[in-house]
């Protein structure tokens, strides 16, 4: 019997255009594109749907590598030398995070795994724990007291980018906003020995521990 099923490439033409269209819709909306000069927003525009190969996830990820950027050939040299694939684009997210905010940014990161191992992903992290949790770690340092801590939920919002989803949700005390890992590559990566390093090592999570 002859196969009339054909495989499907996630780089079709479609696709492209509809990451074309995702893709420029943030750099015009999102006010960190704002201050680019239309050349360098153009040339995002081009670059990441044709490099996405049909991968939304993957698109997202270089948005959000490109807004920590603050030097027009920093964002050139991005462009031309774009990650393959989501492990790769992993390795550049946390190399391009500051020291400053890298313990804020592994707080968050585990405490939102653990839960969500705690909890099967049936209920999702009040965002305010992060929080509170970062804080108290902070204080228990002999250098660090509470007046020296200015972060908020905005604050770790804008640390974690694209590797958390913040989202409203209905509790028992009303809305609360909520943290959950925005996809489960993101706590592949954490858990995986694929990749090791200076850069990415700080973060990673140790299975053993559990």
């Amino acid at each position: 019997m002859r196969q009339v099923s054909q495989p499907l490439s996630l780089s079709d033409s479609f696709v492209e255009a509809d990451i074309r269209v995702y893709i420029t819709a943030r750099v015009r909306v999102e006010p960190r594109f704002q201050s680019w000069l239309q050349e360098l927003r153009s040339e995002v525009q081009d670059a990441l749907p044709a490099g996405a190969k049909g991968m939304f996830r993957w698109a997202a990820y270089q948005l959000d590598i490109l807004r920590r950027l603050h030097h027009q050939s920093k964002i050139r040299e991005a462009l031309k030398t774009l990650p393959k694939d989501l492990d790769e684009t992993y390795e550049r997210i946390f190399s391009y995070i500051t020291i400053e905010e890298r313990d804020l940014i592994r707080h968050a990161l585990h405490l939102v795994c653990f839960h969500d191992f705690l909890w099967k992903g049936e209920a999702p992290l009040p965002a305010q724990i992060i929080l509170e949790y970062y804080c108290a770690f902070q204080t228990d340092m002999d250098t660090v007291t509470s007046d020296d801590i200015l972060c908020d939920l905005a604050t770790i919002k804008d640390v974690c980018g694209c590797l958390i989803t913040f989202s409203w949700n209905d509790g028992h005390n009303g809305q609360a906003v909520t943290a959950v890992i925005a996809h489960y590559t993101v706590r592949e990566f954490l858990e995986s020995s694929r990749t090791s390093g200076e850069l990415t090592d700080w973060v990673k999570i140790n299975n053993t521990a559990r």
